[in-house]
């Protein structure tokens, strides 16, 4: 015997649903409100009584105000009960036993958290009419003539499994989605696998990611790209299959650096005898500057972030006019996917780095190298906050000196050790950057502070504000914003 929940009323009326359908020893001692010394006895000890009071006030004439049901059942002597009618008293009667009364409790309570969860998820509405309008081949385009085929959902005849349904119903769009991802189809699986090598190796096996077709170009390694694709379809689609295949290659795992042999036999690097080396994308630049300042919050999914963007950037929008209001507190410091989205006005620093706008379908985003670029690693308040508070790190982290202090913030970066070029340009400009803000205190502090985040106010205003200016220029190399 077992305790079924299921939706409805516990209180009574005639057409209320059982809130229990069974109940039994085995189950009951399974909960710990239940399974106390005794409790069950005392449960069938009180149904009982309760059975007996309510069949003497039935003997009486007098209504028991219970749903018609109950009382059927009740009336029949016990020995001859059936099971639906044994079921019918007990879930009654647990509904309204003081016994039950904490299970009952949890049950609501599990209820309301169920049904807030359930309206806190996001649907898609899709409709499908009843009857779709018919739709026909119009004789010399003309769309009063209506004796021309009828047309009906399907693929192109040239195409294998032109037919999306086994039977003669109409098909749909789920019908074509699961012939996209049928097994026999060879293209959807290719089509993922090339851009997710194009995602680790900055080129794609096929360097035509909108038109792996006969029109785009071949692939370099189609074997491999073959390979791949069944890979993918025979590990049930499992993209972390892939991703861990791809990073745990030989080839991924391959150093960047380049010689005058390879420049010339692979200037474009199509044969992956090296690993690639390009800018990242926009949103993980500015990932990176978070996670190398330690601002980086890891929260996954959630709704969208808002970090600082100019004032007056929304001032052409209309209908309705809109005004930006920048994130307080963790959700400032979440990472670029999260960053909310307008479809013609994305972030700035964004649009800086090559972010698609969301107005047209992007296969593939452009990667540019321009002097905007490094404006925005200056001076973008994320960036100069997120110096700031890097700066703060390496004071408290990276020894006492400014030689130890300038490695620990390359480790941290780069993970390795400044040139000896590298550290007397850094070195100079801390120590440059120091006498300036020593010499202007107010300037100093507003450095110091810059951004939300709460100030270390162990350490000397001027001396974040110097290394501050030491952690924007690590930070704008262009190692730091891309990958070797």
């Amino acid at each position: 015997m077992k305790i079924v929940l299921i939706p409805g009323n516990s209180t009574g009326g005639s057409d209320s649903v059982p809130l229990v359908n069974a109940l039994t020893l085995e189950d009951v001692t399974g909960q710990e409100s239940l399974a106390k010394p005794g409790y069950f006895a005392a449960f069938a000890e009180g149904q009982a009584k309760w059975e007996i009071e309510t069949l003497a006030k039935l003997e009486k004439n007098e209504d028991p105000k219970l749903p018609g049901n109950v009382v059927e059942s009740i009336r029949v002597p016990l020995a001859k009960r059936s099971a639906a009618q044994r079921a019918v008293l007990l879930s009654h009667y647990f509904g309204m036993a003081p016994a039950t009364a904490d299970l009952r409790k949890q049950v609501d309570e599990s209820r309301k958290r169920l049904s807030s969860v359930e309206k806190s998820i996001k649907t898609m509405l899709v409709t499908e009419t009843e009857k779709p309008r018919m739709t026909r081949i119009l004789p010399r385009g003309n769309w009063l003539d209506d004796s021309g085929e009828e047309v009906l959902p399907a693929v192109p005849a040239f195409l294998p499994k032109t037919k999306l349904r086994e039977d003669d119903a109409r098909a749909n769009r789920l019908d074509l989605a699961k012939w996209i991802m049928d097994a026999e189809n060879p293209l959807t699986s290719r089509a993922y696998v090339n851009r997710m090598w194009k995602l680790f190796f900055g080129t794609g096996l096929s360097s035509r990611l909108d038109d792996l077709g006969g029109q785009g170009e071949p692939p370099t390694h189609p074997d491999l790209l073959d390979w791949l694709a069944t890979e993918f379809v025979q590990n049930d689609w499992d993209m972390k299959h892939i991703v861990r295949l791809l990073v745990t290659s030989g080839a991924y795992r391959q150093a960047s650096v380049s010689n005058e042999k390879l420049d010339e036999i692979d200037a474009g690097n199509r044969l992956y005898s090296r690993q690639s080396r390009y800018r990242v994308d926009a949103e993980m630049v500015r990932d990176a500057a978070l996670r190398i300042s330690g601002l980086l919050v890891e929260q996954n999914g959630g709704s969208s972030a808002k970090p600082y963007q100019p004032a007056g950037y929304w001032k052409h929008l209309n209908f309705p006019k809109r005004k930006w209001s920048h994130d307080n507190g963790a959700n400032q410091y979440r990472r670029g996917l999260y960053t909310f989205w307008c479809r013609t006005f994305l972030h700035p620093s964004m649009l800086a780095f090559d972010a698609p706008s969301r107005e047209e379908c992007s296969a593939e985003r452009a990667r540019s190298n321009t002097p905007q670029q490094a404006l925005v690693l200056l001076n973008d308040p994320t960036f100069v906050e997120a110096a700031r508070v890097f700066a703060e790190r390496i004071l408290q982290n990276g020894g006492n000196t400014d030689e130890a202090r300038l490695d620990w913030a390359f480790d941290q970066a780069l993970s390795r050790e400044p040139s000896a070029e590298e550290r007397s340009i850094l070195l100079g400009l801390a120590k440059s950057q120091l006498g300036q803000y020593n010499a202007d205190a107010e300037a100093a502090k507003q450095a110091a502070t810059a951004g939300q985040w709460p100030a270390a106010d162990v350490l000397k205003p001027e001396a974040v504000a110097a290394w501050s200016a030491v952690a924007r220029a690590i930070m704008n190399l262009y190692e730091t914003t891309s990958r070797f």
